[in-house]
């Protein structure tokens, strides 16, 4: 999710009005957690708000969306946004984000992402002739890097000029994170991320360095890099 705050303090009004349990989760999760998600959430919407002004008719699927409401903040009045996640997910954020948002070219869609056979299909059908932008921000952590290759060649085969931002980190950082939930367990999840503690995820980890994603296919192209820290 978003943090309770957007990153010059003020507040997120779309989260300030869910549940009061999720709000309370969200509340409660770590300080440092809190800033680096509001960071990386202004970086990412900068380089969205970027790729619209080169392509304004973009297509943008943001997979594993959560409680991200990046469309409020980026749309600029012609581009096709889909939040994608799991059933329950969706369900539940749909129920807060009426009030929002009440444009058809913004829509909600939940199936697991690691079946992007099923999923990517029907997005490329609805909008054969548009460029499309893929946004990952943490939905990779959650995934192996045989799954992660997978989607990764099939939204090449299907999508060949397509663009997609998703969030590594260096070495040192991996390790240290790794090293932290291998000592705390169970408890790393409850404490740094208690807004998902009681989903079934037993693997939170950024995508490993050693993952050259643009490696897999000569068509992939790194094109660009930035740091939020």
């Amino acid at each position: 999710a978003d943090s309770m705050k957007n990153v010059d303090g003020t507040d997120d009004d779309f989260l300030l009005d869910v549940d009061p349990k999720v709000r309370e989760r969200i509340e409660h999760s770590s300080h440092r957690l809190h800033v680096n998600t509001a960071v990386r959430t202004h970086m990412i919407d900068n380089l969205v708000r970027k790729a619209i002004e080169k392509k304004p008719n973009l297509v943008v699927v943001n997979l594993g969306c959560g409680l991200c409401h990046r469309f409020t903040r980026v749309d600029n009045g012609k581009i096709n946004w889909y939040d994608v996640d799991f059933k329950e997910l969706v369900k539940f954020k749909s129920k807060y984000l009426k009030k929002y948002i009440s444009t058809e070219r913004y829509q909600l869609m939940y199936t697991n992402i690691i079946e992007v056979q099923d999923w990517a299909p029907k997005l490329f059908n609805r909008h054969p002739d548009r460029p499309f932008l893929f946004i990952a921000e943490g939905a990779f952590n959650h995934l192996t890097e045989t799954q992660l290759k997978y989607m990764f060649l099939t939204l090449t085969n299907m999508f060949p000029n397509s663009e997609l931002m998703t969030r590594g980190v260096s070495e040192l950082v991996f390790n240290s994170i790794k090293a932290q939930r291998d000592k705390e367990g169970a408890g790393f999840i409850s404490k740094q991320y208690r807004s998902v503690s009681n989903l079934d995820i037993r693997s939170v980890l950024p995508v490993k360095p050693k993952y050259q994603l643009h490696k897999y296919d000569p068509r992939i192209q790194l094109i660009g890099q930035h740091f939020d820290c």
